[in-house]
Protein backbone atom coordinates (compact mmCIF):
# COMPACT_ATOMS: atom_id res chain seq x y z
CA UNK A 1 0.00 0.00 0.00
CA UNK A 2 1.16 3.53 -0.72
CA UNK A 3 1.31 5.90 2.20
CA UNK A 4 -0.03 9.40 2.81
CA UNK A 5 2.24 12.32 1.92
CA UNK A 6 4.82 10.36 -0.02
CA UNK A 7 6.08 10.34 -3.60
CA UNK A 8 4.85 7.74 -6.06
CA UNK A 9 5.60 6.43 -9.55
CA UNK A 10 3.03 4.81 -11.86
CA UNK A 11 3.99 1.75 -13.91
CA UNK A 12 1.62 0.85 -16.75
CA UNK A 13 2.26 -2.76 -17.77
CA UNK A 14 -0.54 -2.62 -20.35
CA UNK A 15 1.54 -0.49 -22.72
CA UNK A 16 5.07 -0.60 -21.31
CA UNK A 17 7.82 -3.10 -20.62
CA UNK A 18 9.80 -2.43 -17.47
CA UNK A 19 12.70 -4.59 -16.39
CA UNK A 20 14.90 -4.14 -13.33
CA UNK A 21 17.43 -1.98 -15.18
CA UNK A 22 14.73 0.37 -16.43
CA UNK A 23 13.20 0.45 -12.96
CA UNK A 24 16.54 1.48 -11.48
CA UNK A 25 16.93 4.28 -14.00
CA UNK A 26 13.47 5.82 -13.71
CA UNK A 27 12.87 5.32 -9.99
CA UNK A 28 14.64 8.32 -8.48
CA UNK A 29 15.25 6.58 -5.17
CA UNK A 30 13.72 3.96 -2.92
CA UNK A 31 11.76 6.61 -1.06
CA UNK A 32 9.23 6.46 -3.90
CA UNK A 33 6.39 3.97 -3.75
CA UNK A 34 5.00 2.19 -6.83
CA UNK A 35 1.44 2.21 -8.14
CA UNK A 36 0.96 -0.14 -11.07
CA UNK A 37 -1.65 -1.49 -13.45
CA UNK A 38 -1.24 -4.76 -15.34
CA UNK A 39 1.10 -7.62 -14.50
CA UNK A 40 4.77 -7.07 -13.60
CA UNK A 41 7.35 -9.83 -13.87
CA UNK A 42 8.23 -11.86 -10.79
CA UNK A 43 11.78 -10.48 -11.05
CA UNK A 44 10.54 -6.92 -10.79
CA UNK A 45 8.23 -7.77 -7.88
CA UNK A 46 11.13 -9.39 -6.06
CA UNK A 47 13.30 -6.35 -6.77
CA UNK A 48 10.70 -4.08 -5.15
CA UNK A 49 10.39 -6.41 -2.17
CA UNK A 50 14.15 -6.80 -1.72
CA UNK A 51 14.57 -3.02 -1.74
CA UNK A 52 11.61 -2.40 0.60
CA UNK A 53 9.79 -0.41 -2.08
CA UNK A 54 6.10 -0.16 -1.26
CA UNK A 55 3.85 -1.11 -4.18
CA UNK A 56 0.14 -1.40 -4.88
CA UNK A 57 -1.79 -2.81 -7.81
CA UNK A 58 -4.72 -0.82 -9.21
CA UNK A 59 -7.74 -3.11 -8.95
CA UNK A 60 -10.85 -2.70 -11.06
CA UNK A 61 -14.08 -4.46 -12.01
CA UNK A 62 -13.73 -7.13 -14.74
CA UNK A 63 -16.39 -5.47 -16.91
CA UNK A 64 -14.14 -2.49 -17.63
CA UNK A 65 -11.04 -4.48 -18.60
CA UNK A 66 -11.62 -3.82 -22.31
CA UNK A 67 -11.71 -0.05 -21.62
CA UNK A 68 -8.68 -0.20 -19.33
CA UNK A 69 -6.68 -2.04 -22.00
CA UNK A 70 -7.66 0.49 -24.66
CA UNK A 71 -7.46 3.80 -22.80
CA UNK A 72 -4.27 5.35 -21.47
CA UNK A 73 -6.38 8.27 -20.20
CA UNK A 74 -8.42 5.87 -18.08
CA UNK A 75 -5.35 4.13 -16.66
CA UNK A 76 -3.71 7.41 -15.70
CA UNK A 77 -6.96 8.78 -14.23
CA UNK A 78 -7.28 5.72 -11.99
CA UNK A 79 -3.72 6.19 -10.74
CA UNK A 80 -4.25 9.90 -10.11
CA UNK A 81 -7.50 9.21 -8.23
CA UNK A 82 -5.73 6.84 -5.84
CA UNK A 83 -2.78 9.19 -5.44
CA UNK A 84 -5.13 12.09 -4.73
CA UNK A 85 -7.07 10.08 -2.16
CA UNK A 86 -3.80 9.31 -0.35
CA UNK A 87 -2.55 12.92 -0.53
CA UNK A 88 0.52 11.86 -2.50
CA UNK A 89 2.97 14.75 -2.92
CA UNK A 90 4.28 13.79 -6.36
CA UNK A 91 3.21 11.29 -9.02
CA UNK A 92 5.52 10.29 -11.87
CA UNK A 93 3.97 8.81 -15.04
CA UNK A 94 6.44 6.34 -16.54
CA UNK A 95 5.73 6.16 -20.29
CA UNK A 96 8.05 5.84 -23.25
CA UNK A 97 8.10 8.48 -25.93
CA UNK A 98 7.32 5.69 -28.42
CA UNK A 99 4.04 4.95 -26.65
CA UNK A 100 3.01 8.59 -26.76
CA UNK A 101 3.98 8.85 -30.45
CA UNK A 102 1.64 5.93 -31.22
CA UNK A 103 -1.19 7.81 -29.55
CA UNK A 104 -0.63 11.39 -30.62
CA UNK A 105 0.86 13.41 -33.49
CA UNK A 106 2.48 15.62 -30.85
CA UNK A 107 3.51 13.44 -27.87
CA UNK A 108 4.90 16.29 -25.78
CA UNK A 109 1.74 18.34 -26.17
CA UNK A 110 -0.34 15.24 -25.49
CA UNK A 111 1.30 14.43 -22.16
CA UNK A 112 1.04 18.07 -21.10
CA UNK A 113 -2.67 18.17 -21.98
CA UNK A 114 -3.18 14.86 -20.16
CA UNK A 115 -1.57 16.19 -17.00
CA UNK A 116 -3.58 19.41 -17.33
CA UNK A 117 -6.88 17.48 -17.38
CA UNK A 118 -5.82 15.49 -14.31
CA UNK A 119 -4.94 18.69 -12.45
CA UNK A 120 -7.99 20.77 -13.43
CA UNK A 121 -10.40 17.87 -12.92
CA UNK A 122 -9.26 17.13 -9.37
CA UNK A 123 -8.69 18.94 -6.09
CA UNK A 124 -5.15 17.70 -5.75
CA UNK A 125 -2.13 19.94 -5.31
CA UNK A 126 0.36 17.14 -5.99
CA UNK A 127 2.95 17.46 -8.71
CA UNK A 128 2.37 15.21 -11.74
CA UNK A 129 5.38 14.58 -13.97
CA UNK A 130 6.32 12.40 -16.94
CA UNK A 131 9.50 10.39 -17.38
CA UNK A 132 10.51 8.66 -20.63
CA UNK A 133 11.10 4.93 -20.01
CA UNK A 134 12.71 4.47 -23.48
CA UNK A 135 11.06 1.09 -24.06
CA UNK A 136 7.47 0.27 -25.02
CA UNK A 137 5.18 -2.60 -25.94
CA UNK A 138 2.75 -0.19 -27.56
CA UNK A 139 3.16 -0.51 -31.32
CA UNK A 140 -0.14 0.56 -32.83
CA UNK A 141 -2.75 3.27 -32.96
CA UNK A 142 -6.47 2.89 -33.53
CA UNK A 143 -6.16 5.47 -36.29
CA UNK A 144 -8.49 8.33 -37.12
CA UNK A 145 -12.21 7.52 -37.14
CA UNK A 146 -15.16 9.01 -39.00
CA UNK A 147 -17.82 9.84 -36.43
CA UNK A 148 -21.55 10.20 -37.11
CA UNK A 149 -22.70 13.74 -36.31
CA UNK A 150 -26.19 12.71 -35.22
CA UNK A 151 -24.92 10.22 -32.61
CA UNK A 152 -24.51 11.32 -28.98
CA UNK A 153 -23.78 9.51 -25.74
CA UNK A 154 -24.91 10.99 -22.43
CA UNK A 155 -23.50 10.25 -18.97
CA UNK A 156 -26.79 9.40 -17.30
CA UNK A 157 -27.43 8.99 -13.58
CA UNK A 158 -31.17 9.60 -13.48
CA UNK A 159 -30.52 13.02 -11.96
CA UNK A 160 -32.55 16.11 -12.75
CA UNK A 161 -29.98 17.79 -14.98
CA UNK A 162 -28.97 14.83 -17.14
CA UNK A 163 -32.64 13.83 -17.49
CA UNK A 164 -33.53 17.24 -18.91
CA UNK A 165 -30.44 17.00 -21.15
CA UNK A 166 -31.67 13.63 -22.45
CA UNK A 167 -35.12 15.03 -23.25
CA UNK A 168 -33.57 18.01 -25.06
CA UNK A 169 -31.37 15.71 -27.13
CA UNK A 170 -34.21 13.36 -28.08
CA UNK A 171 -37.12 15.79 -28.46
CA UNK A 172 -35.49 19.02 -29.63
CA UNK A 173 -32.27 17.90 -31.31
CA UNK A 174 -33.53 14.52 -32.61
CA UNK A 175 -30.27 12.83 -31.65
CA UNK A 176 -29.53 9.14 -32.03
CA UNK A 177 -29.02 8.97 -28.27
CA UNK A 178 -27.01 6.46 -26.23
CA UNK A 179 -27.04 6.47 -22.42
CA UNK A 180 -24.22 5.28 -20.18
CA UNK A 181 -24.81 4.74 -16.47
CA UNK A 182 -22.19 4.01 -13.81
CA UNK A 183 -22.37 2.13 -10.53
CA UNK A 184 -19.33 3.13 -8.50
CA UNK A 185 -20.53 2.38 -4.97
CA UNK A 186 -22.69 5.48 -4.55
CA UNK A 187 -25.13 5.32 -1.62
CA UNK A 188 -28.09 6.45 -3.70
CA UNK A 189 -27.73 3.86 -6.47
CA UNK A 190 -31.13 2.20 -5.90
CA UNK A 191 -32.94 5.53 -6.16
CA UNK A 192 -30.90 6.53 -9.19
CA UNK A 193 -31.51 3.21 -10.94
CA UNK A 194 -35.28 3.54 -10.43
CA UNK A 195 -35.17 6.90 -12.17
CA UNK A 196 -32.83 5.67 -14.91
CA UNK A 197 -35.15 2.79 -15.78
CA UNK A 198 -38.24 5.05 -15.81
CA UNK A 199 -36.64 7.71 -18.01
CA UNK A 200 -35.21 5.10 -20.37
CA UNK A 201 -38.72 3.83 -21.00
CA UNK A 202 -40.10 7.36 -21.45
CA UNK A 203 -37.36 8.20 -23.93
CA UNK A 204 -37.62 4.84 -25.71
CA UNK A 205 -33.92 4.04 -25.23
CA UNK A 206 -33.40 0.48 -26.43
CA UNK A 207 -31.04 -2.06 -24.86
CA UNK A 208 -28.42 -1.62 -27.56
CA UNK A 209 -28.37 2.12 -26.82
CA UNK A 210 -27.82 1.70 -23.08
CA UNK A 211 -24.65 0.75 -21.19
CA UNK A 212 -24.20 0.12 -17.50
CA UNK A 213 -20.63 0.18 -16.23
CA UNK A 214 -19.49 -1.12 -12.85
CA UNK A 215 -16.67 0.68 -11.07
CA UNK A 216 -17.46 -0.24 -7.47
CA UNK A 217 -14.36 -2.40 -7.00
CA UNK A 218 -12.09 0.44 -8.03
CA UNK A 219 -13.91 3.11 -6.02
CA UNK A 220 -14.12 0.91 -2.93
CA UNK A 221 -10.42 1.71 -2.52
CA UNK A 222 -11.38 5.41 -2.29
CA UNK A 223 -14.59 5.14 -0.25
CA UNK A 224 -13.16 6.81 2.86
CA UNK A 225 -12.52 10.03 0.91
CA UNK A 226 -16.07 10.77 -0.27
CA UNK A 227 -19.40 11.13 1.48
CA UNK A 228 -21.11 9.85 -1.67
CA UNK A 229 -19.27 6.54 -1.27
CA UNK A 230 -18.92 6.22 2.50
CA UNK A 231 -22.12 4.99 4.21
CA UNK A 232 -20.92 6.32 7.56
CA UNK A 233 -20.68 9.95 6.40
CA UNK A 234 -23.91 11.95 6.53
CA UNK A 235 -23.66 14.79 4.06
CA UNK A 236 -24.88 18.26 4.94
CA UNK A 237 -23.89 21.87 4.33
CA UNK A 238 -21.01 21.63 6.81
CA UNK A 239 -19.19 18.94 4.81
CA UNK A 240 -20.38 19.66 1.27
CA UNK A 241 -16.81 19.32 -0.03
CA UNK A 242 -17.09 15.58 0.68
CA UNK A 243 -19.56 15.29 -2.22
CA UNK A 244 -16.49 15.25 -4.46
CA UNK A 245 -15.52 11.83 -5.89
CA UNK A 246 -11.90 11.71 -7.13
CA UNK A 247 -11.57 11.92 -10.93
CA UNK A 248 -15.13 10.68 -11.45
CA UNK A 249 -15.99 12.56 -14.64
CA UNK A 250 -12.50 12.02 -16.07
CA UNK A 251 -12.89 8.27 -15.65
CA UNK A 252 -16.48 8.28 -16.93
CA UNK A 253 -15.62 10.29 -20.05
CA UNK A 254 -12.58 8.12 -20.82
CA UNK A 255 -14.87 5.08 -20.94
CA UNK A 256 -17.44 6.97 -23.03
CA UNK A 257 -14.64 7.84 -25.47
CA UNK A 258 -13.97 4.15 -26.08
CA UNK A 259 -17.66 3.59 -26.85
CA UNK A 260 -17.56 6.56 -29.23
CA UNK A 261 -14.68 4.95 -31.10
CA UNK A 262 -16.52 1.62 -31.28
CA UNK A 263 -19.92 3.00 -32.33
CA UNK A 264 -18.77 6.08 -34.31
CA UNK A 265 -20.46 8.45 -31.84
CA UNK A 266 -19.43 12.07 -32.33
CA UNK A 267 -20.73 13.78 -29.17
CA UNK A 268 -20.34 13.12 -25.44
CA UNK A 269 -22.74 15.05 -23.20
CA UNK A 270 -23.13 15.36 -19.44
CA UNK A 271 -25.54 16.90 -16.95
CA UNK A 272 -23.11 19.61 -15.81
CA UNK A 273 -24.62 23.09 -15.60
CA UNK A 274 -23.77 26.52 -14.23
CA UNK A 275 -24.97 25.88 -10.67
CA UNK A 276 -22.40 23.07 -10.23
CA UNK A 277 -19.76 24.56 -7.98
CA UNK A 278 -18.36 21.78 -5.77
CA UNK A 279 -16.56 19.37 -8.09
CA UNK A 280 -13.86 20.81 -10.39
CA UNK A 281 -14.69 18.22 -13.08
CA UNK A 282 -18.01 20.00 -13.72
CA UNK A 283 -16.49 23.31 -14.80
CA UNK A 284 -16.32 24.76 -18.30
CA UNK A 285 -12.54 25.10 -17.87
CA UNK A 286 -12.34 21.36 -17.22
CA UNK A 287 -14.36 20.44 -20.31
CA UNK A 288 -12.27 22.76 -22.49
CA UNK A 289 -9.09 21.10 -21.20
CA UNK A 290 -10.51 17.62 -21.87
CA UNK A 291 -11.48 18.65 -25.40
CA UNK A 292 -7.92 19.83 -26.03
CA UNK A 293 -6.67 16.40 -24.91
CA UNK A 294 -9.15 14.57 -27.17
CA UNK A 295 -8.03 16.69 -30.11
CA UNK A 296 -4.43 15.53 -29.54
CA UNK A 297 -5.23 11.83 -29.73
CA UNK A 298 -5.30 10.08 -33.13
CA UNK A 299 -8.20 7.79 -32.31
CA UNK A 300 -10.48 10.46 -30.81
CA UNK A 301 -9.89 13.43 -33.12
CA UNK A 302 -13.35 14.47 -34.27
CA UNK A 303 -15.17 13.58 -31.04
CA UNK A 304 -16.67 16.57 -29.25
CA UNK A 305 -17.53 17.00 -25.58
CA UNK A 306 -20.86 18.83 -25.47
CA UNK A 307 -22.00 19.85 -21.97
CA UNK A 308 -25.05 21.47 -23.56
CA UNK A 309 -26.70 22.62 -20.32
CA UNK A 310 -24.11 25.38 -19.89
CA UNK A 311 -25.95 27.18 -22.69
CA UNK A 312 -29.17 27.07 -20.67
CA UNK A 313 -27.90 28.24 -17.28
CA UNK A 314 -28.31 27.04 -13.70
CA UNK A 315 -30.65 24.46 -12.19
CA UNK A 316 -33.72 26.72 -12.09
CA UNK A 317 -33.28 27.35 -15.82
CA UNK A 318 -32.93 23.60 -16.38
CA UNK A 319 -36.17 22.97 -14.49
CA UNK A 320 -38.05 25.54 -16.60
CA UNK A 321 -36.77 23.86 -19.76
CA UNK A 322 -37.77 20.44 -18.42
CA UNK A 323 -41.28 21.63 -17.65
CA UNK A 324 -41.68 22.75 -21.27
CA UNK A 325 -40.53 19.29 -22.36
CA UNK A 326 -43.00 17.55 -20.03
CA UNK A 327 -40.25 15.91 -17.94
CA UNK A 328 -41.61 13.89 -15.02
CA UNK A 329 -39.44 15.26 -12.20
CA UNK A 330 -40.82 12.74 -9.71
CA UNK A 331 -38.46 10.28 -11.42
CA UNK A 332 -35.30 12.35 -11.15
CA UNK A 333 -33.00 11.83 -8.17
CA UNK A 334 -30.72 14.58 -6.87
CA UNK A 335 -30.12 13.73 -3.20
CA UNK A 336 -26.82 12.09 -2.27
CA UNK A 337 -28.57 9.84 0.24
CA UNK A 338 -30.98 7.02 -0.43
CA UNK A 339 -34.09 7.07 1.70
CA UNK A 340 -37.57 5.53 1.75
CA UNK A 341 -40.18 6.80 4.22
CA UNK A 342 -43.58 5.11 4.47
CA UNK A 343 -42.90 3.42 1.17
CA UNK A 344 -42.07 6.68 -0.61
CA UNK A 345 -38.73 7.91 -1.91
CA UNK A 346 -37.72 10.98 0.10
CA UNK A 347 -34.77 13.33 -0.18
CA UNK A 348 -32.69 14.18 2.88
CA UNK A 349 -33.01 17.96 2.55
CA UNK A 350 -29.57 18.43 4.13
CA UNK A 351 -26.97 17.87 1.41
CA UNK A 352 -26.01 20.74 -0.89
CA UNK A 353 -27.69 19.16 -3.92
CA UNK A 354 -30.99 18.97 -2.03
CA UNK A 355 -30.57 22.64 -1.14
CA UNK A 356 -29.95 23.61 -4.75
CA UNK A 357 -32.84 21.53 -6.05
CA UNK A 358 -35.31 22.79 -3.44
CA UNK A 359 -34.62 26.49 -3.97
CA UNK A 360 -34.39 26.10 -7.73
CA UNK A 361 -37.93 24.71 -7.79
CA UNK A 362 -39.09 27.56 -5.51
CA UNK A 363 -37.54 30.11 -7.86
CA UNK A 364 -39.45 28.68 -10.82
CA UNK A 365 -42.75 28.76 -8.92
CA UNK A 366 -43.24 25.02 -9.34
CA UNK A 367 -43.38 22.54 -6.48
CA UNK A 368 -40.84 19.74 -6.32
CA UNK A 369 -42.84 16.49 -6.69
CA UNK A 370 -40.39 14.63 -4.42
CA UNK A 371 -40.74 15.15 -0.64
CA UNK A 372 -37.91 15.96 1.78
CA UNK A 373 -37.24 14.45 5.19
CA UNK A 374 -36.13 17.90 6.34
CA UNK A 375 -37.04 21.08 4.51
CA UNK A 376 -33.83 22.80 3.39
CA UNK A 377 -32.85 25.98 5.23
CA UNK A 378 -31.82 28.70 2.82
CA UNK A 379 -29.76 30.39 5.53
CA UNK A 380 -27.38 27.44 5.32
CA UNK A 381 -27.42 27.08 1.53
CA UNK A 382 -24.41 27.62 -0.70
CA UNK A 383 -26.77 27.75 -3.69
CA UNK A 384 -25.62 30.26 -6.25
CA UNK A 385 -27.87 30.65 -9.27
CA UNK A 386 -25.31 31.79 -11.80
Amino acid sequence: MINVNEKCIMYDFVSEKYDIEIAKKILPNTNYSVLFIGNPSSDLLNYWKDNNIRFEKILFDPNIRIYVNKSLILRVAMAVAIAEAENVLELILAYSLNTLQCISFNPYRYINKLITVMKIGSKTEMKIKWVDTKYSLYQFSDGVNNFVSNKSILLFSGGLDCTVAAHIMKKELSKDLYLINFYYGQKNFVEEKTCVDFQRERLKITKNHYFQIFLSKFYKRLSSTSGILNPFIELDMNNAELEYVPLRNTIFISIALELCKLLKIKYISTGSQKSDNISPDNSEQYYNAYQNLIDCQFSTMGIRIDPLLFLIGGKSDIIRRGIKLNVDFSYTWTCHSGSVTNGKRTQCGKCSDCMTRYYSFKETGYEDPLPYNTLPNKGESIYDNK
